[in-house]
């Protein structure tokens, strides 16, 4: 699943001059998105060794995508570290439902889709035909749950908006996905020990 690198200017906080697909290079907004998330996940957690290991997920996750220095692979690496997140929250959070933790299927095709983008903690791939299918197969069945009246995460829709995005207008979906667990989490606290052991299952 290699891609060539391009060489893109982009805004960063270093200046940097990222040598990365552009699947990989953050859009606007959202590294400062992703570091809030991750900084809710460490609410409450006062474990250097898990800030460290979170730090080193962020940078294995950036040079997936190609990012060799450092400051690059901790600047591409947040989001789509902070992405893999945000889907495991959506993930926890609906199988928490009384509803669907007997669906068995709908846990089948979540899995399934955040496994063709996050293969492990420290990996993270663009779109493919395989995630296009994997996130078909969840609306398909998201659909049949709407019509049942079922409560549904409103991150799940993300989700499946990135899986299925093209590679130029993934960085954005990333974002859209990261931006809305935030706030489906900053807007009730009960949810937040969710995000830190999500957290603390990826920094394992």
């Amino acid at each position: 699943m290699t891609e060539q690198p391009v060489r893109r200017i982009v805004s960063s906080p270093a200046g940097l001059n990222l040598r990365v697909p552009a699947w990989a290079i953050p859009s606007h907004g959202s590294h400062a998105a992703a570091l809030r998330l991750l900084a809710m996940g460490t609410t409450g957690v006062d474990d250097p060794e898990r800030a460290a290991l979170c730090d080193a997920r962020v940078a294995a996750v950036g040079r997936t995508a190609g990012a060799m220095e450092p400051d690059d692979a901790e600047f591409c690496g947040a989001p789509l570290f902070a992405a893999h997140l945000a889907a495991k929250v959506v993930a926890a959070t609906w199988k928490d439902d009384t509803d669907a933790a007997q669906d068995g299927r709908l846990h089948e095709l979540i899995d399934g889709l955040i496994g063709q983008l996050w293969p492990a903690p420290d990996e993270a791939w663009p779109p493919s035909q395989a995630s296009l299918h994997a996130a078909s197969l969840l609306r398909r069945h998201l659909a049949a749950f709407h019509t049942q009246g079922m409560y549904t995460h409103p991150g799940l829709t993300d989700l499946a908006r990135a899986a299925s995005a093209q590679r130029q207008t993934y960085p954005v979906a990333v974002y859209h996905l990261v931006r809305t667990v935030i706030g489906h989490t900053a807007g009730a606290e009960y949810r937040l020990p969710v995000v830190v052991d999500c957290l603390a299952e990826l920094t394992a």
